[in-house]
């Protein structure tokens, strides 16, 4: 599944989420510009476990919150997200 399509699911679906899983969604779809909520330890940084992303992503439809970091991982590699979010080279 695409990036595209997971944040679709995503926005369809917030309102009838539990309020800690639609915090996760919001997180999410906050910061999809940014390599930030798919990196490791991504829901601790939004003040969220990471039992909570993964609870998230099935409750969406997914097999866990892996293959959203995974198609926003694709995203990156085809230059979807922009400048901004492209990895700082040194």
């Amino acid at each position: 599944m695409n990036h595209e399509t997971i944040t679709d699911r995503i926005a369809a679906e917030l309102g009838r989420l539990p309020a800690t899983l639609q915090a996760a969604g919001r997180y999410v779809l906050e910061n999809r510009a940014s390599r930030a909520p798919f990196d490791a330890g991504a829901g601790a940084a939004g003040g969220l476990q990471p039992a909570t992303m993964t609870r998230f992503a099935k409750r969406i439809g997914l097999k866990g919150y892996d293959s959203v970091r995974a198609a926003h991982a694709e995203r990156i590699r085809r230059g979807g997200l922009g400048f901004a979010a492209r990895p700082a080279r040194r």
